[in-house]
């Protein structure tokens, strides 16, 4: 073997293993765009505008993403839903690839277009402000967007409050065996007037409910409990707690609120007033106007009451919180507003409260 093939068979060597290494680099660059081309992805769940057929796609609606994305022309992009999961997907990169300039933040809405042009809420526009989206989060925390509705991506934790109910059972408030919900509502539901469901235990004494929270660690969130009744029952702040709206600020990755009994044990006293006496002797005719009232005494502070509600026949109602520090409460019936129909009547009030029947 001559001199002159041993250095072309190194060349030839040297020439391959050259190749190999550059269509590495080049693979691995390909790999790399390709990751790339995943982290520009906009995702939108359509699911909930579906379940309200407010988007339906077997009628022809589609859904755009509607923004500046070059620094300069407006573009409208078509969304494609290729799984069936209701998450819609656009892939931006290569509108990104013709600004002239680096694109660091982008601003953007949702459209939605029917297909047969029938009306839909402010004619498919989402009512959000415009969505402002740093690029950078589009690629580390691949948010899925929901339609009409303001991106949160703060923490989320699972929180679990516990109310007890003693006293509501007692007064006859709270009758969860005849359809009676207790329930948690608050800023993280946007005050739902339904909130969310609470389950009982073993004896019905105490609700609970883990739900996950999205919270900011220097906010507290803001909470009250509620009771949902469907029987003819008249309750205090139409169910709602009569306690100042509670808070709880949040910093772990679990947390429960404080055990807490339904507007914090404070002693109610609700009156049935049976008025088929007092109408027939004549001195109470509702088809007059005339209103019955509680005239409380509060350790000597005269306090009226709510006009008492017609619940059904010959039946009025009303309900009224006593403070924990109060010793001597007596009340009597009033008819509109100073009429005195009965004497003052001593009546105890303990911390599961007082059913008062006349």
């Amino acid at each position: 073997m001559n001199k002159n093939y041993r250095n072309h068979h190194k060349e030839f060597l040297f020439s391959n293993i050259t190749l190999c290494f550059l269509l590495l680099v080049f693979l691995v660059f390909i790999d790399c765009a390709r990751v790339t081309i995943q982290k520009h992805l906009i995702r939108l769940d359509m699911g909930r505008e579906h379940d309200a057929r407010r988007f339906m796609p077997d009628k022809g609606d589609m859904v755009f993403i509607k923004g500046n994305f070059t620094n300069g022309e407006e573009f409208d992009l078509l969304l494609d839903d290729a799984n069936g999961d209701w998450i819609y997907t656009v892939l931006l990169n290569d509108i990104l690839q013709q600004s002239s300039k680096p694109v660091d933040t982008l601003k953007f809405s949702f459209l939605i277009k029917t297909g047969d042009n029938r009306y839909i809420p402010n004619n498919g526009k989402e009512a959000i402000p415009l969505r402002i989206v740093l690029l950078k989060d589009i690629y580390d925390k691949k948010p899925i967007f929901i339609f009409n509705e303001v991106f949160d991506d703060r923490p989320e934790v699972e929180v679990t409050f516990t109310v007890g109910v003693a006293n509501q059972k007692v007064l006859g408030f709270f009758e969860p065996k005849k359809g009676d919900v207790m329930v948690v509502t608050g800023d993280f539901c946007k005050w739902d007037e339904r909130g969310i469901p609470m389950n009982g235990d073993k004896n019905d004494d105490i609700f609970s409910v883990t739900i996950p929270i999205k919270y900011d660690p220097d906010q507290a969130i803001q909470y009250k409990y509620r009771i949902l009744t469907n029987r003819k029952v008249i309750l205090p702040n139409n169910g709602w707690e009569g306690v100042p709206n509670r808070n709880l600020a949040i910093s772990k990755d679990v947390v429960s609120a404080p055990y807490a009994e339904f507007s914090d044990l404070r002693r109610v006293a609700r009156f049935i007033i049976n008025t088929k006496s007092l109408e027939k002797d004549g001195k109470f005719n509702p088809l007059k106007g005339d209103i019955l009232q509680i005239n409380l005494s509060l350790d000597g502070q005269e306090n009226l009451s709510d006009a008492l509600v017609f619940v059904e026949e010959y039946q009025y109602e009303t309900a009224v919180l006593i403070p924990l520090t109060v010793k001597d409460i007596k009340w009597q019936l009033i008819k509109n507003i100073k009429e005195l129909l009965t004497e003052w009547q001593s009546v105890e009030v303990g911390l599961k409260g007082k059913l008062v029947q006349r």
